[in-house]
């Protein structure tokens, strides 16, 4: 890893609480049906410098995206001459013809957060996300307000471009909304009651930031439904049945 420089400026990603949580049934491939728990959630960057992954492209095809083939990632950071590897960061490019739920035809950052359910206070989850990849932009001005965007691409190769080219300025962030694909955490299989959504930015510590900490923020939900109460002692349970159609016998 390089040495940061005095005049390195590194971005610090954090993650906002997850906001207009949502639940909605999602028929599975196999015919199942999955309740979901959809919410928004945000990729933003305090530090005092920008996140800014590149993308070297090996080769490039006219006319299909898909079939460029991506070198090795490299975070380019403000204050240095040279940019710096980024072991363990992968790209993808998600293809809608392909049948990715996607449906974005762009390149995707991977493992960039980790999305949880989790009682209050527990220290691990019951529920993981299977969000894993995003393309990042600059959303939403949060401290940078009256300042224009600089990374407005659609994490795509520009006409005759040779990397792929994404991040986040410093003082704003990224807003993933919660209808888009895997933007959700499964509570089909979870006990009614309330919980804490939970969402950690970096948590493979992938890219180079001012603080490696990576705390969660998390916000409370309810996960609707019957619990059933605790009896104690004997009691008569009076039973009935009704009718359906005539029965021979007893």
């Amino acid at each position: 890893m390089n040495v940061a420089s005095a005049a390195a400026a590194l971005p610090d990603l954090v993650s906002d609480p997850p906001a207009n949580a949502q639940l909605g049934v999602y028929v599975d491939d196999g015919g199942g049906q999955r309740l979901l728990l959809r919410f928004d959630s945000y990729v933003h960057n305090v530090g005092p410098g920008p996140l800014e992954v590149r993308f070297p492209l090996l080769t490039t095809h006219a006319g299909d995206p898909s079939a460029d083939t991506a070198g090795a990632a490299e975070q380019v950071v403000q204050g240095e001459a040279d940019p710096r590897p980024m072991p363990g960061a992968e790209l993808i490019f998600e293809n809608r013809q392909l049948g990715n739920e996607d449906g974005h035809d762009h390149w995707h950052l991977q493992r960039v957060a980790k999305y949880e359910l989790a009682l209050p206070g527990a220290a691990g989850g019951l529920v993981a996300s299977e969000k894993v990849g995003f393309c990042l932009l600059d959303s939403l001005p949060v401290e940078a307000r009256g300042t224009a965007p600089h990374f407005t691409s659609e994490c795509r190769r520009a006409p005759g471009g040779t990397a792929i080219t994404m991040g986040v300025s410093a003082g704003w962030r990224d807003l993933y909304t919660r209808n888009l694909a895997h933007q959700w955490v499964d509570v089909s299989d979870v006990v009614p009651g309330t919980y804490a959504l939970r969402a950690e930015i970096d948590p493979e510590n992938v890219i180079a930031e001012l603080n490696e900490a990576n705390p969660a923020s998390s916000r409370a939900v309810v996960v609707p439904g019957y619990v059933a109460r605790p009896r104690s002692g004997a009691s008569a349970v009076v039973l009935d049945a009704a009718a359906v159609a005539p029965a021979s016998g007893a």
